[in-house]
């Protein structure tokens, strides 16, 4: 198994107000606590894709072994992130990836021996495997490489879950032992903060 991460870092934030990338987490900030965290999987190389407050963002993953993706198109929406990162790493190696691993900057809950129990399903089950949502599935999920045509052809808004709800019955669903949550307003912010 040889795979790779896509971290998506680019968005606006228009519902938080401000570069959630940039807000503080515990000793450092969203984006690199979860750059961090796609690091210490250790089997894998991480492609951050990067958009809006490009520099901010930039600077604060120096020192990090990662592969910066400058997506000037974020606004386009998630989507269109997640295909810029998926085009970039379908051309970063010669012999390519066998998995693609999907995660967002605003899921701080999110752990490393989470992300390599996904990777290690991926690599017994052949097949798509995603996070566990009431009623559905969604990121963290680890594509096979034959789904980053499928990525790569995103656009708008419509992620990685788009690709995962076409799949239907083809997911492998896992249940994270953790109360996962996405930091998209203030009031989420407000409300994890202490979690950090």
């Amino acid at each position: 198994m040889r795979p790779a991460i896509i971290l998506l870092a680019a968005g606006r934030s228009s519902r938080m107000g401000t570069a959630k990338q940039l807000l503080p987490w515990g000793d450092t900030t969203l984006i690199r606590h979860a750059a961090r965290c796609a690091l210490a999987v250790e089997v894998a190389d991480v492609f951050v894709v990067v958009g809006a407050e490009r520099e901010a963002v930039v600077k604060e993953l120096t020192g990090l072994n990662v592969r910066i993706i400058y997506h000037s198109g974020y606004a386009g929406g998630l989507g269109s992130s997640l295909a810029a990162g998926a085009t970039a790493v379908t051309g970063a190696t010669p012999d390519g990836y066998t998995h693609v691993l999907v995660q967002l900057a605003d899921q701080p809950a999110v752990t490393a021996p989470y992300l390599k129990v996904l990777l290690r399903e991926a690599a017994v089950q052949d097949t798509l495997v995603a996070t566990a949502y009431p009623g559905r599935p969604g990121v963290p999920a680890v594509f096979p490489a034959r789904y980053v045509a499928e990525l790569r052809a995103l656009g708008g808004d419509a992620g990685a879950g788009k690709v995962l709800r076409a799949a239907g019955e083809a997911v492998h669903l896992i249940h994270p032992p953790f109360d996962l949550f996405d930091l998209d307003t203030p009031e989420d912010y407000r409300r994890h903060e202490g979690d950090s």
